[in-house]
C-alpha cells in the first residue's frame, strides 16, 4: 500500500519548500519528484519496520471515507511518512528545526504503535486490517505432527 504521494507532500509542506529542498538551481524552480519519491520510499520502509511488529503490512488499510472499494492508508501513517520524508530531504538540520522535531515525534509514535500502546485509527472509526495477535505472533500457518521415528522405521536406509 502507498502511504503517501508527492501530492501529499505538496499539500502538507508547500511546493515552494519542496523546491528549496530538492532543486539545486538558484533560485529553485520546482520540486524534484524523483528525490521526493525516494525520500517517501525511505520513510515508508522505516514506518513498515515498526508497523510490521504489530500489523501484517500487506493487509493494512482503512475503509475509504468517500465510499470507494479500495482501502486507503490510515491518515496518521500518511502524516508520519510525509514528516519523515521531509526530514530525509534536509541535508543540514538543527535540533530546533521543525522537521527534526517532527521526525523525533514520529519515531516516538512508531515505537508506541509497535508496543501496542497506541492504535493507528481510521477515519470511519474502523480499525486497520491485519493486526497481529496480542503476542505479535500472528496466525499459525503450519503445525508439526506427533510422529516419532524409530530405528525400526529407518531399517533399510543407508
Amino acid at each position: 500500500m502507498i502511504y503517501a504521494t508527492l501530492q501529499d507532500m505538496i499539500t502538507r509542506f508547500s511546493i515552494t519548500e519542496l523546491a528549496q529542498l530538492t532543486d539545486i538551481a538558484v533560485p529553485p524552480a520546482e520540486p524534484d519528484a524523483e528525490k521526493i519519491n525516494t525520500a517517501i520510499s525511505d520513510a515508508t520502509a522505516l514506518v513498515n519496520s515498526y508497523l510490521s511488529q504489530r500489523y501484517h503490512i500487506a493487509t493494512i488499510g482503512c475503509a475509504d471515507p468517500d465510499g470507494g472499494d479500495e482501502k486507503i492508508a490510515p491518515p496518521v501513517i500518511t502524516r508520519m511518512v510525509c514528516d519523515l520524508a521531509r526530514y530525509n530531504l534536509h541535508t543540514n538540520i538543527t535540533e530546533e528545526h521543525d522537521a527534526f522535531i517532527r521526525q523525533k515525534a514520529v519515531i516516538k509514535l512508531l515505537q508506541a504503535i509497535a508496543a501496542g500502546e497506541v492504535s493507528i485509527g481510521c477515519p470511519l472509526g474502523d480499525s486497520p486490517a491485519g493486526e497481529l495477535s496480542p503476542d505479535n505472533s500472528g496466525p499459525t500457518d503450519w503445525a508439526f505432527s506427533q510422529r516419532v521415528i524409530t530405528d525400526r522405521d529407518l531399517a533399510g536406509y543407508p
